[in-house]
């Protein structure tokens, strides 16, 4: 039970930071780069405290360059594509794209994959292919791009924190380590044109930065000791799910047949490799 609430309360935050992006995004209630600002800031701020309840201060200035890169290019990225694609489809693409990478690592590092996982992977390939191909319903280009863009950046920062022996505290110093960076970035950009930016947009970037993004990656954190890689990787893999039924319900969202064919083939074949795969290794 105790793993399902944490599961359910992940999957809820990660879902929300696709939520509040789009509607802060599509609705221009802010920019995208002063939502990324708010938005990591926040974050940061909350893993902060959580450092100093830990009594662990002392830590929080270590700077992390690789990590913190990954971050920002993940970031700005995420921010910049919601203004042109659906809350449901970025998800779509972003959590794709993260499992795509992490099954590419994988195959760097050497690990061979089985005729069930290949399939999974074809599979999910070919929803991929069927999301984008020209048509009705096809999502922005630029937007197609930036999302892939985002998800390399963040399956980057988790490959990263593979080998972690204390995962929040990496994660709250990449957190804390992007926050200058990303206040020069966003005021280079910011300054080329007029800003936007409203009282409701920076609440939404409030919200996504303390509770879909700071508690939310500490959940998920003190939640994975408890779980298997499979179990990670599923509860990662409803949260395109989560999005879609959440920006119906929210954003008015609504979404053509080939979204949901290739969502079904993309969900099914990712999660038919994790499965296939976790068979194997556990003969």
């Amino acid at each position: 039970m105790k793993i399902l609430i944490l599961g359910f309360l992940t999957a809820i935050a990660f879902a929300l930071n696709s939520i509040l992006g789009r509607a802060a995004l599509a609705g221009q209630w802010i920019d995208p780069y002063l939502f990324t600002v708010i938005r990591l800031c926040s974050a940061a701020a909350v893993l902060s405290v959580v450092l100093w309840v830990q009594k662990r201060p002392e830590k929080i200035e270590n700077f992390r360059w690789k990590t913190t890169l990954y971050l920002l290019l993940y970031a700005f990225a995420f921010s910049i594509a919601y203004a042109y694609v659906s809350s449901a489809t970025g998800a779509l693409i972003l959590f794709a794209t993260v499992q795509f990478i992490m099954i590419g690592y994988g195959l760097y590092q050497g690990q061979r994959l089985s005729m069930p996982e290949w399939s999974g992977v074809v599979l999910a390939i070919v929803g991929f292919l069927v999301l984008v191909l020209p048509g009705v319903n096809q999502p922005s280009l630029l937007g197609f791009v930036l999302m892939v863009i985002a998800g390399v950046g963040w399956a980057l920062f988790s490959i990263s924190g593979l080998a972690s022996s204390d995962a929040i505290l990496d994660v709250a110093q990449s957190f804390i380590s992007a926050v200058p960076i990303s206040l020069i970035v966003a005021l280079v950009f910011v300054g080329v044109g007029e800003p936007n930016v409203t009282a409701f947009g920076v609440i939404l970037a409030l919200l996504s930065g303390v509770f879909a993004s700071g508690l939310g990656y500490c959940i998920w954190y003190l939640m994975l000791p408890l779980i298997t890689s499979v179990s990670a990787a599923v509860f990662q893999l409803l949260v395109p799910v989560l999005v879609a039924l959440m920006g119906v319900l929210l954003l008015g969202e609504s979404f053509g047949t080939r979204f949901y064919i290739a969502s079904f083939m993309v969900l099914i074949g990712l999660s038919g490799y994790v499965w296939a795969r976790h068979r194997r290794t556990k003969q």
